[in-house]
């Protein structure tokens, strides 16, 4: 059984269950066994848990650094490729630091996978935090999605208002310029930003309305294995170009 860290302790056999709250979360990318951005995910945690729950969560980052890293190696995850640390923090107070996904691949990438994807509709109760309300409204709606054949989803508001594609930030292009939601900062979102500026093409915060997808020449999200370039949205196909240079410059930037 994977280790769960717990209040800054280790357990190994059977860590007691997870507390049935509601909770905020964080899924951290891991290179060479290193979190990375740990600092700033944990601030994005502790603002999510402050909003919702009424306090934040202080942590020192060297020492959240080495606490995974010692997970991480208790628990014999490989160096040589990247994987997934989840942060939990609890409604009552706990938090937890559990081992997630490992995946095939060395640093952040543009996914080989181009899903078919599908436009859903939903709001979510107390906003756009990365909370477990959001993740088992993600959840249930990925489930119908599959059941219609659909490898994934992009939400939208009662509003219209496209906001996020798999639970992670959503990026639409038209031309050169790329699109993105205005929503929660997540530290995903301002990765790719970053990764767009450099590959020398323009990002426009804004509202996206759901029709304006009709338009799109991409769409893909950024999450914590890279990006992921969506292969058609309701059937229509979509390309990929900008995606892949964003990619490139997201994995650059990630070997400095």
């Amino acid at each position: 059984m994977a280790d769960s860290i717990i209040l800054g302790r280790t357990l190994t056999d059977a860590p007691p269950a997870a507390p049935d709250e509601a909770f905020v979360y964080q899924h951290i990318h891991v290179r060479s066994l290193r979190p990375a951005a740990l600092a700033a995910h944990v601030a994005v945690a502790g603002e999510a848990s402050q909003q919702l729950f009424g306090f934040g969560f202080d942590a020192d980052a060297a020492a959240m650094d080495a606490l995974c890293r010692r997970m991480l190696l208790r628990n014999r995850y490989p160096s040589g490729v990247s994987s997934c640390i989840t942060l939990r923090i609890y409604s009552g107070g706990e938090s937890r630091w559990t081992c997630g996904e490992i995946f095939v691949c060395d640093g952040f990438v543009l996914r080989p996978l181009r899903p078919e994807a599908t436009l859903v509709s939903y709001d979510i109760p107390f906003g756009e935090l990365p909370s477990s309300a959001r993740s088992a409204m993600h959840l249930l709606a990925l489930s119908d999605a599959r059941r219609r054949g659909f490898r994934s989803v992009v939400r939208c508001d009662s509003r219209g208002r496209v906001l996020t594609a798999d639970d992670s930030p959503v990026f639409v292009v038209r031309g050169r310029t790329v699109y993105t939601p205005d929503t929660f900062r997540s530290v995903e979102g301002m990765r790719a930003a970053a990764a767009l500026h450099h590959a020398g093409y323009e990002l426009v915060q804004t509202d996206i309305a759901a029709g304006a997808l009709r338009d799109a020449d991409e769409i893909f999200l950024c999450d914590c294995r890279g990006i992921t370039a969506l292969g058609s949205l309701d059937g229509r196909p979509l390309a990929d170009i900008i995606a892949r240079a964003a990619a490139r410059a997201l994995a650059a930037a990630s070997r400095r």
